[in-house]
């Protein structure tokens, strides 16, 4: 699917005690000062944000939101395909259906955090995936090598060509996965070892 460019630029609106931004400050740099609030494409990325259906990021205008607090926030139907998600918090957000192809979510903390049916050929290595909802979700040829999916519900996700190295499944809900060229948690491939020894 083709997206026309929507995103209409950072617009810093800083906290109450902080400096505003200095003139010239490029966007990569507003996006990665902390102390900053900042809108993108009429979406306030703040902690409970409300962004559904929300043009935030694509291959032409990436956007760096690495270390951001968006716990909490709807982002349902959200595109951010090619974000830098590095390190950000979207622990409890709603991401359901959201686009996330290429996106950087290492080390992100996404505990508890809704994914159902996501697009998700993303890079999540060493992300926090605790009792995530990952039913339907689309993570064929997605890194979740050292990721934390203890007690997730992983129904109906696809995982074809998933590289799970080192992931913890402990407890994961693990029904009706689509296995395939699969490498599991303990480096094995699904194809030898059927569905990674999952049910």
């Amino acid at each position: 699917m083709k997206y026309r460019v929507l995103l209409v630029g950072l617009v810093a609106l800083t906290t109450v005690g902080c400096a505003s931004a200095a003139e010239g400050t490029s966007a990569t740099q507003l996006a990665t000062t902390s102390s900053t609030i900042y809108d993108i494409s009429s979406c306030v990325i703040k902690p409970f944000a409300e962004c559904p259906n929300k043009f935030l990021s694509n291959d032409v205008q990436p956007i760096d939101l690495s270390g951001v607090d968006l716990h909490g926030a709807n982002l349902v139907e959200a595109s951010l395909e090619h974000a830098n998600l590095d390190g950000s918090n979207l622990s409890g957000a709603n991401l359901d259906y959201a686009y996330l192809s290429f996106a950087n979510l290492r080390g992100a903390d996404l505990r508890y955090a809704n994914l159902g049916e996501s697009n998700l050929y993303a890079d999540l290595t060493g992300a926090n995936l605790t009792e995530a909802n990952l039913v339907g979700a689309r993570a064929s040829g997605a890194k979740l090598t050292n990721a934390n999916l203890t007690g997730a519900n992983l129904t109906n996700a696809r995982l074809d060509l998933a590289n799970l190295k080192g992931a913890n499944l402990k407890g994961a809900i693990i029904d009706n996965v689509i296995w395939d060229h699969t490498t599991c948690p303990d480096g094995s491939n699904s194809d030898a070892n059927f569905h990674c020894g999952y049910p």
